[in-house]
């Protein structure tokens, strides 16, 4: 059976201003967006893209990436 690997990472995309659920974080020292992407490994084709708020930690991402149209995706095909 064909496979594909999922590919989740996060990663801060820095503002500037006051933008609704940018946060501080510490560990970037900077108002940010904590962005959440799914794409194919293999082809780097982009399956979801989500901003979560600044103060939001990489921990998260398994729980929300299984939640996401990807993850859906995943688990009926495993």
């Amino acid at each position: 059976m064909p496979s594909v690997t999922l590919d989740v990472d996060s990663a801060p995309i820095e503002v500037h201003g006051h933008q609704p659920k940018a946060e501080w974080n510490g560990h970037y020292a900077a108002r940010i967006y904590h962005r959440l992407m799914t794409s194919i490994a293999e082809t780097g084709d982009l399956l979801d893209a989500r901003l979560r708020a600044g103060n939001v930690g990489t921990a998260p991402s398994r729980q929300i990436a299984s939640q996401s149209p990807a993850g859906q995706w995943t688990a009926r095909w495993t």
